[in-house]
């Protein structure tokens, strides 16, 4: 996860970010905090929705409890985000 997001926010996005959040970004990411985020992310990953899919032995689960996974983390995010953040961009 890490590489991949490295890659949508360095690369592919950069740009997209920069337009929407540059005036409150940091010039250097806190990389504890973002170790920190993948880690328990990864870690809800496999224990919502990896380690039941494997023992049901079924896709749907993976796919109805990842999409909710999903969903509700991101939703946290933005929901957050915008209740603290003047001018949030829903967008993002």
């Amino acid at each position: 996860f890490l590489v991949l997001d490295a890659v949508w926010l360095g690369y592919l996005c950069k740009d997209f970010y920069l337009s929407r959040m540059e005036p409150i970004m940091l010039e250097r990411p806190r990389m504890g905090a973002a170790m920190l985020f993948y880690t328990v992310y990864v870690t809800g990953l496999m224990y919502f929705v990896i380690v039941p899919a494997l023992s049901t032995g079924g896709w749907h689960a993976a796919a109805v409890n990842g999409g909710l996974f999903g969903f509700f983390t991101y939703l946290t995010y933005n929901a957050t985000a915008y209740a603290v953040i003047k001018r949030f961009d829903l967008g993002l």
